[in-house]
């Protein structure tokens, strides 16, 4: 089996979140930050035969980059990737040391706002945040448009930046951790419950988040 370009772009980003990895039997990987405010799911393109667990996850894509486009054979406790004379053999981890994501989707109790986010616009907001030295992204309505942004809440006199991204006669103010957006820039359309927490799908529903909201997140209906 060979791992597609999509998926190795998918496990980079994943390493993001978690560096531990729980690859489960199929077609679905997902993965969780410690804290577990940030969970990702994503469908790949290939279909793994046994699940198998991977400690160090920028170890394992950096060893097997040494290899181009390698055949993956997963065996019972190590996988070896080859290509001609080259092969890498690679130990599991064991699953109790890594911390898993849960094995069902999140359903937001209520969805109180909703729009769709560009990858061009998300790439901008957390390019504002690390030019501007922001830590928060912000997702504000104020009854008339919906604006995302980078800012500090904790700062009155703090740079900011923001962008329109859709219409609302709601007032919200919903806060999150520039940590916590480690997304693939794709499309999004994004789901936000007042009750703490925040969906993102792309257009095809094969890569999701789910981020927490944080603590200072306002909503007035």
């Amino acid at each position: 089996m060979k791992l597609s370009q999509r998926t190795n772009e998918i496990l980079k980003n994943f390493s993001g979140i978690n560096n531990s990895l729980l690859f489960n039997e199929g077609s679905v990987l997902r993965t969780v930050t410690e804290g577990k405010t940030l969970i990702a799911k994503a469908k790949v393109d290939e279909s793994f035969p046994r699940q198998f667990a991977i400690y160090d996850l920028n170890q394992f894509l950096g060893s097997v980059s040494l290899l181009d486009d390698p055949d993956f054979d997963f065996g019972e406790s190590s996988l070896t990737a080859k290509n001609g004379s080259g092969s890498i053999r690679y130990f599991y981890a064991d699953p109790s040391m890594i911390t898993t994501a849960p094995e069902k989707d999140l359903n937001l109790p209520s969805v109180e706002v909703q729009f769709k986010l560009s990858a061009k616009t998300l790439k901008s907001v957390l390019q504002a945040a690390n030019v501007l030295g922001l830590p928060e992204v912000i997702i504000q309505g104020d009854g008339s448009s919906i604006r995302v942004g980078a800012t500090n809440t904790k700062n009155d006199t703090s740079n900011a930046y923001s962008y329109e991204v859709g219409e609302t006669n709601k007032t919200f103010r919903f806060i999150y951790k520039v940590e916590n957006l480690k997304l693939i820039l794709t499309d999004y359309l994004v789901s936000v419950s007042e009750k703490g927490i925040t969906h993102f799908t792309n257009d095809d529903d094969t890569v999701q988040y789910w981020v927490a909201n944080e603590v200072g997140s306002t909503y007035d209906n």
